[in-house]
């Protein structure tokens, strides 16, 4: 049987949109409120909603970071969603807190104009594609299509570690990262019916067959 998946439970996300999604898919979900609870874990969604310092603060705060990253030494998969993705980076232009640093990115505000000088809508929000690498062209709709909030974006494009690209008004962004069993996406999985099934599916089968 697949083992449950672990949602930090620490006050900056959707998490009964995310459990719901994950027992859409066939899984098991489970809410974590203490750091010590993650030692057995080995798939792990940290979710995200609002403002980077804030998320740190909080994962900092919590004792989540040394939770996380012993984790992450051992092999646990770990999923990050929106906030959740951008925690992942080094830091961001939001903040002046440093990030978790798995990833040596950015996340970049969100320019309200394009090089060319229009106007550009900011936060991006509602539906657009993203276009998966590698081998997760086998098993997600390539493009698929995701539901989006968010005024800050990491756009390593040109990056191996670059998952899925995103264009959004001009501005091409990872719209998902990945190093090896550590993936966040910017998008909320857990708004984008049939795709975002496909991708936490996908999350929980990469897991299961390691």
């Amino acid at each position: 049987m697949s083992v449950p998946v672990a949602i930090l439970d620490y006050g900056m996300g959707n998490l009964g949109s995310v459990a719901n999604m994950i027992r859409h898919v066939g899984g098991q979900a489970e809410l974590v409120a203490e750091p010590d609870a993650l030692e057995s874990c080995q798939k792990i969604i940290l979710p995200g909603v609002g403002q980077f310092g804030e998320g740190m603060r909080r994962l900092r705060e919590g004792d989540w970071i040394a939770a996380l990253t012993t984790a992450r030494e051992r092999g646990a998969w770990i999923l990050g969603i929106c906030l959740g993705m951008q925690l992942l980076t080094q830091s961001s232009e939001e903040s002046e807190c440093d990030g978790l640093g798995w990833f040596n990115f950015q996340a970049k505000r969100i320019l309200d104009h394009t090089d060319s000088g229009e106007r550009r809508r900011v936060p991006h929000m509602g539906w657009n594609l993203a276009e998966f690498r590698g081998e997760a062209n086998g098993a997600l709709a390539d493009p698929g299509r995701y539901y989006f909030v968010h005024s800050y974006c990491v756009a390593n494009v040109d990056d191996p570690r670059s998952w899925a690209i995103t264009e959004y008004e001009g501005l091409r962004f990872s719209s998902a990262i990945r190093d090896e069993r550590v993936m966040g996406v910017q998008f909320h999985p857990e708004k984008s019916h049939r795709y975002g099934k496909a991708l936490v599916r996908h999350f929980m089968e990469l897991a299961d067959r390691a």
